[in-house]
């Protein structure tokens, strides 16, 4: 067998995802891991070709040492296809090129953070799901996605607001995920009526609360009249 024929039997690309950690957030890197099965016995590399799109045009990015196996591409745009093949060289010849094998980096995320304050008290919950602060006030999400918050103000507190200038006093608030993004929502505890007192016991030092409260009133150096009104 000749070296030529020797060598032509590359095979296959495959595309593999890599995962890392993105501060708070879970996301896929934007880099792909290309695996193909050695079948040359006297290469000295394999030369590895990539194009961006399936329309693109092929140009060599990298060539390995003799024996390798598997290559990572890193540094890519996220969210982007990306397509590569391989072929085995030596110092006089190539080998026919592998099939073509595409992969598409996964788009970067970003983390939405949730902050309450105020005198009162309620929750807060995302659409899509992720969000449900109470428990859970932090969540990624991949980018360009539209997540709609929406205030629930707890029995004897109101909404006040939100930190984002345009959502003002609504309940719900809709931003767009292209950064990592805090967001603090406000719940108060309303003033309300201590007591109502209507003056007209006529005699004595005490008045009666009217409210409801039981906040009876003490008064003093008051002469009491029962002429005009004020």
């Amino acid at each position: 067998m000749t070296s030529r024929e020797r060598f032509q039997y590359i095979v296959f690309v495959c595309i593999c995802w890599f995962f890392a950690s993105v501060g708070n957030s879970f996301a896929a890197a934007a880099q792909l891991t290309l695996n193909w099965r050695d079948n040359s016995t006297n290469e000295s590399g394999f030369a590895v070709e990539r194009k961006t799109g399936t329309a693109g045009a092929f140009a060599e990015i990298v060539r390995t040492a003799a024996n390798v196996v598997s290559y990572t591409d890193a540094n890519l745009a996220a969210g982007t296809t990306y397509c590569y093949r391989v072929r085995a060289f030596n110092a006089t010849q190539h080998s026919a090129y592998s099939n073509e094998s595409c992969g598409t980096t996964a788009l970067q995320s970003f983390t939405l953070t949730v902050n309450r304050g105020g005198t009162g008290s309620g929750t807060v919950s995302s659409t899509p799901a992720g969000i449900n602060c109470g428990t859970d006030c932090s969540e990624a999400y991949p980018q360009g996605t539209t997540v709609t918050l929406t205030a629930a103000p707890a029995a004897g507190s109101v909404f006040s607001g939100w930190s984002e200038g345009s959502c003002g006093r609504n309940t719900t608030c809709t931003v767009s995920m292209t950064s990592n993004l805090t967001v603090a929502a406000s719940f108060i505890i309303p003033p309300r009526l201590v007591a109502a007192y209507s003056f007209d016991e006529g005699s004595g030092t005490t008045v009666t609360d009217a409210s409801g409260n039981n906040n009876t009133g003490t008064i003093a150096d008051a002469t009491w009249t029962t002429q005009g009104k004020f």
